[in-house]
């Protein structure tokens, strides 16, 4: 995973804020079992994603524009156990 964000000041306490995001999975040895029906993550698939913002705010409002691609280049698997999606597109409860 790779990611930047920046943010950048303007006149009158105006910000703008950009961000863009890199992920990519590839599986570890075998892939977590060695009969290939029961593998958590296929060897030789690389799901990639990326990801990138816009933001303007002020002292009292925030407005931003995220956005989120999955490639097709495999199956993207975020385990439950880790938390969250790390997406800018994700909005938590």
């Amino acid at each position: 995973m790779f990611q930047a964000d920046a943010g950048i000041p303007l006149k009158r306490k105006n910000a703008i804020g950009l961000g863009m995001q890199l992920i990519s999975e590839a599986a570890v040895h075998n892939g977590g079992n060695y009969i290939r029906d029961k593998t958590y993550f296929p060897t030789g698939v690389h799901p990639f994603s990326f990801g990138t913002y816009f933001s303007w705010e002020n002292e009292r409002l925030k407005i931003a524009v995220n956005y989120n691609r999955i490639t097709s280049a495999g199956r993207y698997l975020f385990p439950r156990e880790w938390g969250t999606d790390p997406f800018f597109t994700y909005l938590p409860l």
